[in-house]
């Protein structure tokens, strides 16, 4: 696949394809306010009995950031930590998509409609829907409720 800048897309994040220059200019900011700030680098710390069976050196780890545990060896970067911002991307992406909006003769429905397009504009903007997946959501949402 490719990237919207047309460089071969190696990086995948919320179902969309990035080039490594533009997967680092999406992910550099939330990199920056959320995993350095919140200390989501962890690392494994012995947590338990030596576990040969995974092979030389493998024992139970546990995170010292966020306390996952798992086997592998003392000092092994945390799996959990280090997708952290892609699951919270693609949460945000679930979120913005489904969104849950009163009925068309609710007097709130034309307010609530107006945010959800800003939200859904934001949203195309930083890159975690697409213009397209918009669309079918507006469609799926608005537009299905407008007809019937």
């Amino acid at each position: 696949m490719r990237c919207r800048c047309g460089a071969p897309g190696d990086r995948t994040i919320c179902a969309f394809d990035y080039c490594p220059t533009c997967a680092e200019t999406l992910l550099g900011p939330i990199r920056e306010r959320v995993i350095e700030r919140e200390g989501l680098e962890g690392v494994g710390i012995r947590h338990g009995v030596d576990r040969p069976d995974h092979g030389a050196g493998f024992c139970d780890l546990r995170c010292n950031d966020c306390g996952a545990l798992w086997v592998g060896r003392v000092g092994d970067p945390c799996a959990y930590c280090e997708n952290s911002l892609l699951r919270m991307l693609t949460w945000q992406r679930e979120l913005l998509l489904d969104v849950e909006l009163p009925e068309p003769s609710d007097r709130r429905y034309a307010q609530s409609v107006k945010a959800w397009a800003d939200r859904l504009a934001r949203g195309v903007e930083a890159g975690i829907v697409t213009e397209i997946d918009a669309r079918r959501a507006w469609s799926r949402k608005v537009v299905a409720h407008v007809a019937a």
